[in-house]
């Protein structure tokens, strides 16, 4: 995405396309929860991928603050899920 993201405002270009709307909550919810819940968190979009850092925040600027709710997908994650990783 860093690559992408180096010419263009969104992902394929200067508009909106269905792959930025489709990528925008994995983003959203890397950091805070996959990495840390499926142990892959070794590069962090907040401080290792800047220009998806921007692009994250121009997309979350686009669709509102209330948008994604990370306490809920953390507490998804680690209560529904956890027979699945319980270490």
């Amino acid at each position: 995405c860093e690559e992408a993201l180096a010419g263009s405002r969104f992902l394929c270009g200067s508009r909106v396309s269905e792959a930025d709307v489709r990528l925008l909550p994995t983003v959203v919810r890397f950091d805070g929860v996959y990495a840390p819940f499926f142990r892959c968190g070794r590069f962090q979009v907040r401080s290792d991928y800047p220009r998806l850092q921007r692009w994250c925040g121009e997309m979350l600027r686009l669709t509102g603050p209330g948008l994604f709710d990370l306490d809920d997908a953390r507490r998804g994650y680690y209560t529904d899920l956890f027979p699945l990783n319980p270490g």
